[in-house]
């Protein structure tokens, strides 16, 4: 979501030259990010963080949000990049009595390959990124559809529609529960009853996702940029004895410096 907040902020950049100029790749500010996050009796159902909005390109390199990027082609339609992106994913035990002994789930850095192809104000994404330091050992891969509206001046909307695969390694590592950590919590959350965490593996996973990426120049230096993204769980990771929701929503903001 970082870096979809960030890439919100080269989306159309050729809107309205007299707030948005052409070659404005550059920018810097501070967002917050907002997610309904759907493991259960989470201490905090929503997480509220605070981030920097990083947008930096060069030649064939480019750094947007967290995610680094290396361009391998581009034409007028038509662009391919390497990408290395970190996946903030997961949980540690002792933020649900559902997770209770259980192992934390851990972030990763993650590497792939970004494919984009444009007509008009349409464009198609495939990205696909595979773990590289061995934490949950699995891979996605997501086919992004949008289309680009410009209601006025200076600004940009951008619905979308995504599909998001998620290897079986992946889906398990952040919702599953090995045999090792299947169990009776007795007296559970302080209810007199008692909850079974059953082992349980989701395997691989297809969820479909919907949300809209806007931006408004409000002065030649200045923009708001933000996204209000839901992802449907797929019935495997519905199923998960740790997780009680049936999608994960999320919105962001944020206020940017652009610099040209």
């Amino acid at each position: 979501m970082i870096e979809l907040l960030a890439a919100t902020m080269l989306a159309g950049q050729d809107t309205e030259k007299d707030f948005v100029r052409p070659d404005t790749v550059n920018a810097v500010g501070l967002g917050v990010i907002v997610n309904a996050e759907p493991y259960r009796d989470l201490d905090e159902d929503v997480s509220v963080n605070a981030i920097p909005v990083i947008v930096f390109t060069h030649d064939r390199f480019s750094l947007i949000g967290k995610a680094a990027f290396f361009n391998v082609l581009k034409t007028d339609q038509l662009s391919v990049s390497l990408l290395a992106d970190y996946r903030f994913e997961g949980y540690e035990a002792d933020e649900s009595p559902v997770l209770a002994g259980m192992d934390d789930r851990d972030g990763t850095l993650e590497a792939g390959v970004s494919v984009g192809y444009e007509i008009g104000a349409a464009r198609l994404s495939a990205q696909t990124r595979f773990d590289v330091l061995g934490t949950h050992e699995g891979y996605d891969a997501k086919l992004t559809a949008s289309y680009k509206f410009v209601p006025n001046r200076g600004a940009e909307i951008r619905p979308y529609a995504s599909v998001i695969y998620r290897s079986a390694d992946l889906a398990n590592y952040y919702y599953g529960v090995r045999s090792d950590e299947a169990a009776t919590l007795s007296d559970y959350a302080g209810s007199g009853e008692d909850f079974l965490r059953a082992a349980y593996a989701p395997g691989e996973t297809i969820s479909p996702a919907i949300g809209v990426q806007f931006r408004q120049a409000v002065s030649p230096r200045w923009a708001l940029a933000g996204l209000v993204q839901h992802q449907f769980l797929a019935d495997e990771i519905k199923d998960s004895p740790l997780v009680d929701a049936d999608g994960r929503t999320t919105f962001g903001i944020s206020l940017v410096r652009l610099f040209y």
